[in-house]
């Protein structure tokens, strides 16, 4: 989404966090002033994770505005004064936070919600039908897909829909985005045509998806833009993701030296949900290694 506002002039990918918040540079940490967009696209804006929020904490965070939109900037002015995380150990540091960021800034430079911008840029021209956000608990014919929370033991227990656990507005643009199988393996589809530089993938520049997918230092195991960048052995290199809220998990991986792409979803959390995508995967690689061989 944000690479198609980039693409039409709405954003820079240089455009600063106090640039896009002016009111804002005299109380928030000089550290985040400089930071750019596509710093915060591949977790190197220092920004906190917030990967791990008591539900208390979250519920309140939720509460700060009358619209998304309105918690979000409640939020950013929160996060932009609190102490950067620098892990001189890691390439990057993962954070649901630097996304919200990056949503906001989106918002600010077009005057429309991140929700808006999603289904406009994102969901429509890609005819993704199902494409939504929060829990996927929708019916379908006479059932409904309910998500599962895994105990410490392993078992799974049902989550019902008006159970008051959410993501909310604040963490939305980092993780609580859903569409049924058939859109993620369109979605898929796209993002491996990305990959292998077709001219079918015309959502965005071939240049773009370059920067998308790539790790801006270059390093074989480290993280593009929504894409960790891993390396499956010393002549191949994977995208690869999973996304969970807790109750649902999934695990996307672009192969792109075998052009192949792979979807897998499952309506549990971690652990349970995590090991039937790992399980699930190597099946999977088992039978493409099968069909075409070993990379060389």
């Amino acid at each position: 989404m944000i690479a198609r506002l980039v693409e039409q002039g709405k954003l820079r990918w240089s455009t600063t966090v106090g640039e896009a918040f002016p009111e804002l540079r005299s109380v928030m940490r000089p550290e985040y002033a400089g930071v750019r967009l596509d710093q915060l696209l591949s977790h190197r804006g220092g920004i906190p994770p917030y990967t791990d929020l008591p539900d208390d904490t979250l519920l309140a965070l939720n509460q700060a505005g009358r619209t998304p939109v309105e918690v979000r900037r409640a939020f950013v002015a929160r996060v932009l004064q609190e102490s950067p995380v620098h892990d001189t150990n890691a390439i990057y540091t993962y954070s649901n936070a630097g996304y919200t960021v990056a949503a906001v800034m989106a918002e600010r430079a077009t005057g429309r919600s991140w929700e808006d911008l999603m289904h406009w840029e994102v969901f429509e021209p890609l005819k993704m039908k199902s494409a939504g956000f929060g829990w996927p608990a929708v019916p379908l014919g006479h059932r409904t897909t309910f998500g599962h929370w895994c105990d410490s033991t392993g078992i799974v227990h049902v989550v019902a829909r008006d159970d008051p656990y959410r993501l909310g507005a604040i963490l939305a643009p980092g993780g609580d985005v859903h569409a049924n199988i058939g859109d993620l393996a369109h979605w898929m589809r796209l993002n491996l045509d990305g990959a292998m530089h077709r001219a079918g993938a015309g959502a965005i520049a071939d240049s773009t998806w370059r920067r998308l997918q790539t790790d801006p230092d270059g390093a074989s195991k480290g993280y593009a833009m929504g894409w960790q960048v891993i390396a499956v052995s010393d002549s191949e290199t994977a995208l690869f993701h999973d996304g969970t809220a807790g109750t649902f998990y999934t695990r996307m991986v672009i192969f792109p030296k075998r052009d192949r792409a792979v979807v897998i979803a499952t309506n549990a959390g971690a652990p349970c949900g995590e090991r039937a995508c790992e399980d699930a995967l190597g099946v999977v690689m088992t039978e493409v290694r099968r069909q075409l061989g070993p990379i060389r």
